[in-house]
């Protein structure tokens, strides 16, 4: 059985590329079900059998959101990607209709705040890049371009401590930092040609 977990409210969930997922599905006779991300519990995340499978319909919003599930350890069931958002960095890195992410899940990196794991897939970054994306996120309907320009006047450099094999670097005045752990961020900018998930880095 493939379960079809969807956000129906994420604009960039695009509605031709859902139905096309479910005439996949029809064409070969295998059994479906949608679920709507919205309504759908997390507690019930048990009835799924290693026989079956959780496709995530959409983009790295919605590989992240997924990550951020407590319960998705419990998962039994192939998790699959399905490609219908429109931030799909993660995704550029694979070719396929339908793919197997199960193990890159499993192996998806995390950083702490508070003592909290918050897991990610392709990047992470602070500074005013994230500023700006919070600002535009909260303002849905403001303008990216003035929201951008009311946050370079504000924004002011900060410290960073950085430790990688037990050494310590320290950078002043810094704007904005990123840790990469696929190639692409941004939706579809190349900053980390050399980037390997499978090489245990980021």
């Amino acid at each position: 059985m493939y379960y079809v977990l969807f956000n129906p409210k994420s604009g960039n969930v695009k509605e031709k590329s859902l139905l096309r997922l479910e005439k996949y599905f029809k064409k070969r006779n295998l059994n479906y079900k949608m679920l709507n991300y919205l309504d759908y519990s997390f507690e019930d995340i048990d009835v799924l059998t290693e026989k079956d499978f959780l496709v995530l319909a959409g983009g790295d919003g919605t590989i992240n959101h997924f990550l951020s599930e407590e319960k998705r350890d419990k998962i039994k069931a192939k998790i699959l990607l399905y490609k219908a958002g429109s931030g799909n960095d993660f995704a550029r890195e694979h070719k396929g209709f339908l793919v197997d992410i199960t193990e890159e899940l499993k192996k998806a990196p995390y950083y702490l705040i508070n003592d909290n794991k918050h897991y990610f897939i392709n990047g992470v970054g602070m500074g005013i890049d994230a500023a700006v994306c919070d600002a535009v996120n909260l303002h849905k309907d403001g303008s990216y371009f003035k929201t951008a320009v009311n946050i370079f006047k504000t924004f002011k450099p900060y410290v960073l401590k950085i430790i990688v094999d037990g050494k310590e670097y320290i950078y002043n005045d810094v704007f904005f930092f990123v840790a990469m752990n696929g190639k692409y961020i941004g939706g579809g900018m190349k900053i980390a040609p050399e980037a390997n998930r499978n090489d245990n880095s980021s």
